[in-house]
């Protein structure tokens, strides 16, 4: 039991934004999920388009195209107050883009084309709790004059065990990207070549604004309240009694620009398609790519040398040589890293034929992705430090053995805020000093590679049907790594063997050299760990979001189709195949996300990826139902039966995909050594657990026993991802039944009648992999909704 007057008055307050309970809790001792609601999230959407057509000659001709498309939205507030954690908060999108494309033809063999584009995207989402004044639940004037610089809103508040309160961060936004195309392309028609080539020309600019948390963000665990604050045990602590006490594990709050940032791009290519003879024909291409790095209006723009010597250098005693200054772009440079100039691509395939049915294909492509330099905001790694920050709240200064601030004073040092390029006491070179350098760290800034092989052998047989096999491959390098940060900043793990004095106190020789009053290294005394970093000065150094990610597939593909003749078709695909990755995704919202562990051991990252999927079946296939007018049967019903009985058509779609790998990953750090995260331990055995019925996956998908939290000052050995585990696959078969009725010559209604998940085939979700959630391996929800049928007319004139 928590003492009412140990409770912290922000905690206390907070308490009224949860709704009261109704429904019974699964957890009877941490009362989790015992509320539930239900409503309508109304959208809506108008397209426009338009399209004119002209011919000036008869080897001239010009077309043009007008679209205008306009959509709102608003989510459910499912807790009916400013504290709701549900929903983006309701949105605006405009959307306007034009074309202009012109064709002339010189000659019977040369074609000259040239297009213009143009596109522009309006996007503006605010929260529910828009103008909502901090000070209501106890927060001092002076973090909600903060916030008032950007935008008063609720806080955020991640409590582990139980829902969050407040809309997630980056929930504000204002997102207006428009961009100018030119492309233009010659070709030549010759004997044996067919010749092409061309260039374009794109112009992106981007005004953005995304507030992470302007009114700040609040995570809690177990960690102040279990039996040892730096080692973790699954039945001690609950994040819900650290919020009561005022005791975070982190918080922050941010201070973000509204950066204007515009980028350049140029390529060209030839191609040369010769046919070799009848039976043989060569492509032949080679492109090259130049994109440059993006600017910002007003030059606001930074980047962090690694190298250089520090401005600290020769101040701090026993720390002589310290590395690492921020730099900053100006009028004379504006760039934040070097141009990549080159990136040539080539490309070689082949067609040969074998027989009059038999055809074989093979081709090798070296490509280069957009450059994660191009235009961007100020959310990710644009490298805007120093004129973005955020202000942590320095929970505790001894590795968790004794709480520093609560929650109810979370900044009493003030706030870290941006201060420029100019040369200061906590600015210019000594941006970030004392505190942590990210996205200002480019450390490959290079255009991501990805080569590409196959090949294929295709076959006619009988019956109209096309039988195809191949093997396709893919090598992806320098791709953009969106799974977690790379940190430079952190101790070897021999350092592990420290234990415990890692966190010992000691005098800091920083004090008085770096006097930012939100640092850690502003005070008297400072942790033993902190001065072993390769780069003392720092708390951090990361690289997020920059291209230092690989990965490499292979895959057996085989298709049989029928092609649609006499009312019947179908198309049947199998893909079995192997992706392996040291990082998967670039933006974590786009699917799983694998856990970082050890900075110097990158080779122990490389495992089958989280967005692996080893086999995949798609069966579709379309009938005609032989019955009514132009059909085999009954060609002459009378109109009231063919009406009723004629004209149908029937389609379905069968997927069967096995799921991807199960993630298994632990609720707390206690390496340490400035880790970007740690992994749990496996006992030697599997966890995947078989033969179980429906009931028992839900309840365990897999062994848990299996799995034990890491030591402290040690890194686990669970794998990235687990080979072994698969999270549950895909069975789901989608239908659909058509019918036209001519109502006049030109005029027809079709009536449709569709349905998803025809089988109401339950879909199990993920399973909670997250060792310490209370809900280890317990399948919470489905992954495709129950069948769903809907009915639609449709008229075409």
């Amino acid at each position: 039991m928590i003492p009412t007057g140990r409770m912290d008055p922000v905690a206390m307050k907070l308490r009224s934004y949860y709704p009261s309970p109704n429904i019974a809790p699964t957890n009877v001792n941490t009362n989790a999920n015992n509320f539930f609601a239900a409503s309508k999230a109304p959208s809506s959407q108008h397209q426009f388009d338009t399209r004119l057509d002209h011919n000036l000659s008869s080897k001239w001709t010009l077309f043009g195209r007008l679209s205008y498309n306009i959509s709102q939205s608003s989510p459910v507030n499912f807790f009916g107050n400013a504290g709701t954690p549900s929903g983006d908060g309701p949105s605006r999108t405009t959307n306007y883009n034009a074309t202009i494309n012109s064709n002339y033809t010189v000659n019977p063999t040369t074609i000259i084309n040239f297009n213009y584009g143009f596109g522009r995207f309006n996007n503006v989402r605010f929260p529910f709790s828009t103008g909502f004044d901090t000070t209501q639940i106890g927060f001092s004037s002076a973090i909600r004059d903060q916030a008032a610089t950007q935008n008063l809103e609720f806080p955020r508040f991640d409590i582990a065990g139980v829902s969050s309160l407040g809309q997630a961060t980056f929930t504000t936004l204002r997102f207006i990207p428009y961009s100018h195309v030119f492309a233009g392309s010659v070709t030549k028609v010759l004997t044996k070549h067919t010749i092409k080539m061309g260039g374009e020309w794109r112009k992106l600019f981007l005004n953005f604004m995304q507030l992470g948390n302007p009114a700040g963000q609040y995570s809690f665990n177990q960690g102040f309240t279990q039996r040892n604050p730096v080692q973790a045990v699954g039945t001690q602590g609950f994040g819900m009694a650290s919020f009561l006490l005022g005791t975070a594990a982190s918080g922050n709050i941010s201070h973000d620009p509204i950066p204007s940032s515009s980028s350049v791009y140029w390529g060209g290519y030839i191609q040369d398609d010769f046919k070799f003879n009848s039976r043989l024909t060569f492509n032949l291409g080679l492109r090259y790519d130049v994109d440059l790095p993006r600017t910002e209006r007003y030059n606001r723009y930074s980047y962090f040398d690694i190298g250089a010597t520090s401005p600290l250098a020769g101040r701090v005693p026993g720390l002589p040589n310290l590395k690492g200054a921020m730099r900053f772009v100006n009028a004379d440079n504006r760039y934040q890293v070097p141009v990549d100039r080159n990136n040539f691509s080539p490309r070689f395939g082949f067609a040969l034929k074998l027989s009059n049915k038999t055809v074989m294909r093979a081709a090798y492509a070296l490509m280069y992705a957009g450059s994660m330099m191009q235009a961007a905001g100020s959310s990710g790694s644009a490298g805007m430090e120093g004129y973005r920050g955020s202000t942590g709240m320095l929970t505790t200064l001894d590795g968790g053995r004794t709480v520093n601030a609560f929650l109810r004073n979370p900044y009493p040092g003030g706030f870290n805020l941006p201060l420029g390029s100019p040369d200061g006491p906590n600015s210019g070179t000594l941006t970030n000093v004392g505190l942590g350098v990210g996205e200002s760290f480019f450390n490959d800034s290079r255009n991501p590679v990805i080569q590409q092989w196959n090949f294929n052998l295709q076959r006619e047989l009988p019956g109209n049907f096309v039988v195809e096999a191949g093997y396709l491959a893919s090598k992806g390098n320098h791709l953009i790594d969106g799974e977690g940060s790379m940190t430079y900043n952190q101790l070897p793990a021999s350092f592990g063997d420290l234990g415990n004095a890692l966190n010992d106190q000691v005098d800091n020789p920083f004090l008085g050299i770096i006097t930012n009053p939100t640092s850690s290294l502003s005070q008297p005394r400072v942790s033993r760990s902190q001065l072993l970093r390769p780069y003392p000065q720092y708390t951090g150094i990361s690289a997020f979001r920059k291209p230092q990610a690989n990965s490499i597939y292979h895959s057996f593909t085989m298709r049989v189709e029928k092609r649609f003749r006499t009312g019947a078709g179908f198309l049947a695909a199998f893909t079995g195949g192997k992706l392996i990755d040291d990082a998967s995704q670039t933006v974590t919202f786009l699917g799983q996300a694998g856990n970082k562990q050890d900075f110097y051991n990158r080779r122990a990252e490389r495992s089958i990826s989280t967005q692996d999927i080893s086999r995949r079946f798609v069966f579709s296939a379309n009938y005609d139902l032989p019955f009514g007018k132009g059909r085999k049967y009954l060609t002459s019903m009378n109109p009231v039966m063919e009406i009723l009985a004629g004209g149908w058509q029937m389609n379905g779609i069968l997927t069967l995909s096995t799921g991807t790998p199960v993630l298994i990953t632990q609720n707390v750090n206690n390496t340490g050594l400035g880790s970007a995260g740690q992994r749990p331990n496996n006992n030697g055995t599997s966890g995947k657990r078989e033969g179980l019925t429906r009931d028992q996956q839900i309840a365990g998908w897999f062994d848990t026993s299996v799995f034990s939290f890491a030591q402290a000052f040690r890194f686990g050995n669970v794998s990235r991802t687990s080979p072994d585990i698969r999270n549950p696959g895909l069975k789901t078969l989608d239908y659909s039944l058509f019918k036209n009725f001519r109502i006049l010559e030109k005029t027809t209604l079709q009536f449709r009648a569709e349905a998803f998940n025809l089988t109401n085939t339950v879909q199990l979700a993920a399973p909670n992999a997250q060792l310490g959630s209370g809900q280890t391996g317990v399948i919470g929800s489905t992954a495709v909704s129950p069948r769903q049928v809907q009915l639609a007319l449709r008229v075409s004139f």
